[in-house]
């Protein structure tokens, strides 16, 4: 799964287990609760950090490119996309997981607890890579990696001049592509026709749609929602680290339940 290297975490700073519970008192109460309800289990694969406890704050710092993908040209459209507009930035966010034995597949399992009032982007499958049922480049399974190689072969930026780019291109220049390429295959007619009344409109308004969160089963939540297991999950927010060990399960059992 190309979920897994990005679960490997790099950017984290390691704390005393007496910052950690500071912190989690202060800022993470609904995520610890949440936590140990079993509503919203999230994980990272870490084997940097030093210790048992850390801190991130993924705003922060150069900008995170996708570590399987031949290009980063998916990353771009979706940190500027008008449809993500209220979407965690995927170059400044943590990419995590609720599924623990995925996590567990990298070493060093972390458990993730997002600040309260942080914003979660929620894939509606395991791997935002096979999450878009909308863009279908006639191999679904990989449809993001195709839709960078079909970036790559046409000759498109892989930096954020990619979106003057795509403004300033029209569909019927590429219609043929956008049609062959990337409409699902089970529904052609409706597409079709929406491709023949929105011809006019740039190759940058054309992703804007295929590419919309909503269509695609993409949600946001907040800190302490309930979240479906086995997804990809990602955030902007600071979070607190711990190791996924039985010691601090029963440390957050305690927090959670002090007033």
């Amino acid at each position: 799964m190309r979920l897994f290297k990005h679960l490997v975490e790099g950017r984290s700073q390691s704390l005393t287990r007496d910052k950690v519970i500071s912190l989690i008192q202060k800022n993470c109460k609904k995520s610890a609760k949440a936590f140990m309800d079993d509503r919203a289990t999230i994980y990272r694969g870490n084997s940097s950090l030093k210790g048992e406890y850390g801190y991130i704050n993924p705003a922060k710092g150069s900008d995170r490119a996708s570590a399987f993908a031949t290009s980063n040209h998916y990353t771009i459209l979706l940190d500027n996309l008008p449809s993500w507009r209220k979407y965690p930035k995927r170059s400044k966010s943590v990419i995590a997981t609720t599924d623990e034995e995925g996590a567990d597949q990298r070493g060093g399992t972390l458990i993730v607890l997002p600040y309260d009032g942080a914003d979660i982007g929620v894939c509606p499958e395991d791997d935002i890579w096979y999450s878009f049922s909308e863009l279908d480049m006639n191999r679904p399974s990989n449809n993001l990696e195709n839709l960078n190689e079909w970036f790559q072969l046409n000759g498109f930026s892989d930096t954020k001049k990619l979106l003057s780019e795509l403004m300033d291109v029209n569909n019927k220049n590429y219609e043929d592509h956008l049609k062959d390429e990337f409409l699902t295959r089970d529904d052609t007619g409706r597409l079709e026709e929406w491709v023949d009344m929105e011809r006019e409109m740039s190759l940058w308004g054309f992703f804007n749609k295929i590419m919309a969160p909503k269509p695609n089963g993409f949600t946001m939540k907040k800190a302490g929602d309930t979240l479906l297991y086995t997804t990809e999950v990602w955030t902007d927010s600071e979070c607190v680290l711990l190791r996924n060990t039985s010691d601090n399960i029963e440390m957050l059992n305690e927090l959670s339940h002090r007033g």
